[in-house]
């Protein structure tokens, strides 16, 4: 199985004079976790991103509106929550990103799981090439949850940006 990730290049300015001066090993990574209605997920996408090679610095779940809400008790040890009326994924994404700590942003859906090298690729790239603003990743060609809903929109956001032609730096790992 591939992972991939894709690098969107920083243009001209201070913001890529900046990420210039990263020093190999320095960036602290925060994941937000947005979650609406959607616990039954949830445990495994934080255990997916906790056990993975490179532990968060931080693991923000915003609980866009549950009922019944999400309760801070059940979740790891180690991650932060935030519980806000529902406005929707962005919204909560937004608030998650307000109050992160971290340097680089990563935002992974309650029914995501990350691979486990996911983090550490993405760090590593982005310390690798300074000139890098941005990775994202590719949805796994074998998804974890075997339902069709879930088999079929998972390769469909698998397919989609490799088949645009989307114009970016691209890594491929075995």
């Amino acid at each position: 199985m591939d992972l991939v990730l894709e690098g969107i290049r920083a243009a001209a300015g201070p913001e890529r004079e900046a990420r210039r001066a990263v020093k190999l090993g320095t960036l602290t990574v925060s994941v937000i976790v947005p979650v609406h209605n959607d616990r039954g997920h949830l445990s495994q996408c934080l255990a997916a991103l906790l056990n993975g090679s490179v532990r968060p610095a931080e693991l923000v779940v915003v609980d866009d509106g549950s009922e019944p809400p999400v309760d801070a008790a059940s979740l790891p040890e180690g991650c932060r929550l935030l519980r806000r009326q529902h406005q929707g994924s962005y919204a909560a994404r937004n608030a998650g990103v307000e109050s992160a700590r971290g340097d680089v942003i990563v935002f992974v859906d309650s029914d995501c799981l990350a691979h486990s090298v996911a983090v550490e690729r993405m760090i590593s790239a982005l310390e690798r090439d300074p000139e890098l603003a941005a990775v994202f990743g590719a949805y796994d060609d074998a998804p974890g949850c075997t339902d069709f809903v879930s088999q079929f929109r998972n390769l469909l956001h698998a397919y989609t940006p490799l088949a645009s032609g989307y114009k970016s730096h691209r890594f491929n790992w075995l």
